[in-house]
């Protein structure tokens, strides 16, 4: 696995996993230290950070390194429409947390139906 997509991988668990805590992207900000910016640059996987501030988040969340990295803490887990971890401000941000929790064949369905209610709004001219 490439360094870009590993750190992808890894922001992308921890914000699942920020998520899952309902904590903020200035809590785990206090947390290392570090600056609300910091955190969205390492959960976007711009950058990573110091195994030490890794250690301090699953510390702080209870989990394992294993956990925190290869995201089996919260991560892929049964969600449902009104689970409110997964409610965002951005109605993009959240059908991307919500497509990240879940599994290729998960995925394949939510789009088909997406696709399909789209057809039938068109269909009968109106607006969903």
């Amino acid at each position: 696995m490439a360094e870009s997509e590993f750190l992808k991988q890894v922001g992308n668990n921890i914000r699942l996993e920020r998520k899952h805590f309902r904590l903020t992207k200035k809590d785990l900000a206090n947390i290392l230290e570090c600056s609300v910016q910091t955190i969205d640059s390492i959960e976007r996987g711009v950058r990573g950070t110091s195994l030490e501030n890794y250690k301090k988040l699953a510390d702080y969340l209870g989990l394992s390194m294993d956990e925190l990295i290869g995201g089996r803490g919260c991560g892929k887990r049964n969600i449902t429409m009104s689970d409110p971890e997964y409610e965002d401000d951005d109605p993009r941000e959240e059908l991307a947390t919500i497509c990240d929790a879940l599994d290729d064949k998960q995925v394949t369905f939510a789009v088909n139906f997406i696709r399909e209610l789209l057809r039938y709004s068109i269909n009968k001219e109106e607006y969903l």
